[in-house]
């Protein structure tokens, strides 16, 4: 998607990731909009309930 930051936080995120993408190494990026929260879901809530539910957690690599 094209990024378009609005503020100073968005443009260092967006020079971070950019940097990642640019070295000749495997990288990971996790996004995530919801990391923790007193109320309703997020994701160490997530994260503990599927462990007690599974046996292994999976994930999806996007390829660049």
């Amino acid at each position: 998607d094209l990024v378009s930051p609005i503020g100073v936080y968005g443009e260092a995120k967006r020079a971070s990731k950019r940097s990642l993408i640019n070295r000749d190494i495997n990288e990971i990026i996790i996004r995530f909009s919801w990391l923790c929260s007193a109320y309703g879901n997020n994701f160490v809530k997530t994260m503990l309930k599927l462990g007690h539910e599974r046996d292994e957690l999976g994930c999806i690599f996007e390829k660049r």
